[in-house]
């Protein structure tokens, strides 16, 4: 499938397995990888200090913190990080960003496509969090619907 710049733009997250993907895409649509846009608004969940902790160890480093956390998902920062809140406002201000194509594809990681989602179909936080985003799922946004794809 060939297609161009006017009727599809890729934008992709700044991370490494996000740009490869984007760059796959490029490639089966015929679109010059050049032409990806990358945005740190797409930019996976920053869990900062807890990054790469099992939860025996951010426990040990962080005594409750994780329970606390439990409580109020939605606004509870990581320390150094982020909250789920603070990833609904980069959702919002990606979702209100102009665009140049018809389409737009946004390779994202998990948590942002579902706050992307929520934002998008007006969930609330607890809604937003519900949602599901296996790896391997792909949707659509379009006319305030919200779909997976048939691949």
């Amino acid at each position: 499938m060939l297609a161009n710049v006017h009727t599809v733009c890729i934008e992709t997250s700044p991370l490494g397995r996000a740009r490869r993907t984007a760059a796959i895409l490029c490639e089966e649509l015929g679109l010059d990888a050049n032409a990806l846009v990358v945005s740190p608004l797409l930019s996976e969940h920053s869990m900062e200090t807890w990054q790469g902790l099992t939860h025996a160890e951010v426990d040990a480093l962080y005594p409750g913190a994780r329970q606390v956390r439990e409580v109020n998902k939605w606004t509870y920062v990581v320390p150094e990080g982020e909250s789920y809140s603070l990833i609904d406002i980069r959702a919002r201000q990606w979702l209100a960003n102009k665009r140049h194509a018809l389409v737009t594809i946004a390779v994202t990681h998990e948590m942002l496509s579902r706050t992307i989602q929520g934002a998008y179909g007006g969930l609330t936080p607890t809604e937003t969090l519900g949602l599901s985003h296996r790896q391997d799922r792909n949707y659509w946004l379009h006319a305030g619907q919200i779909g997976e794809l048939s691949c």
